[in-house]
């Protein structure tokens, strides 16, 4: 069976942990909100069809701490070299993963690509 393919005209969000590691002043995203961790086969995005910014936050953010939300379109995502693919969970059937095709998450340049893409979500 052949995985549904996600749209390109999607739009994907991305929880942005507070703090300066993720947040830079602006406040700007980060490159090391996507750095691949070991065991991970992508980066957790959401489709934003089914999961709602506040929906992500609700479930794994910290409001208090400055936790936020970022967003792309999957089109983007894939025009650089990364491919989003779903991955859905029990708590999150919305959840997807941003993957490496021809882009790597080990490239800082193409982490910081990937930072260009995504703008905040309206929760700012």
């Amino acid at each position: 069976m052949t995985a549904e393919r996600i749209a390109d005209f999607e739009v994907v969000v991305r929880h942005i942990p507070g703090g300066t590691t993720f947040q830079a002043p602006g406040p700007r995203i980060t490159s090391g909100n996507f750095v691949l961790r070991e065991g991970e086969t992508g980066v957790s995005v959401s489709r934003a069809a089914i999961t709602t910014s506040d929906a992500l936050l609700d479930r794994i953010g910290n409001r208090d701490n400055g936790s936020l939300t970022a967003s792309a379109t999957v089109e983007a995502i894939r025009g650089i070299g990364f491919d989003v693919v779903p991955a859905p969970l029990p708590e999150d059937p919305g959840h997807a993963e941003i993957r490496e095709v021809s882009a790597s998450f080990s490239s800082r340049a193409d982490r910081r690509r990937l930072t260009e893409l995504f703008g905040f979500s309206e929760n700012v």
